[in-house]
């Protein structure tokens, strides 16, 4: 729905990782006790329940928060090496 970009709505879940990162930051370098196996283990359980671990459902929340890309503008990010190397040339009687 892109009447939601750029909403509050969209942006929820991307602070929800980034709280979730730092918070599990926080615990790692606070903790006074000796870093285990097991306690690695539950940090990243709890990282693992702010952030998605799938890379699709990582960049969709990204994508919805995002504009989207028109058509126009990929077409000239992917062709804006021969556009450069060229001079913009497109053939004689064309410049």
């Amino acid at each position: 729905d892109i009447s939601k970009t750029g909403s509050i709505d969209t942006l929820t879940p991307i602070v929800s990782i980034q709280r979730g990162i730092t918070d599990t930051k926080l615990q790692f370098t606070n903790s006074k006790e000796v870093v285990t196996p097991e306690s690695c283990s539950s940090l990243l359980q709890k990282l693992l329940q702010s952030t998605p671990r799938e890379e699709t459902a990582f960049k969709r929340i990204f994508d919805a928060y995002s504009t989207p890309v028109s058509y126009k503008q990929k077409f000239l990010d992917q062709n804006a090496f021969l556009v450069y190397y060229t001079k913009g040339y497109d053939g004689p009687g064309r410049t």
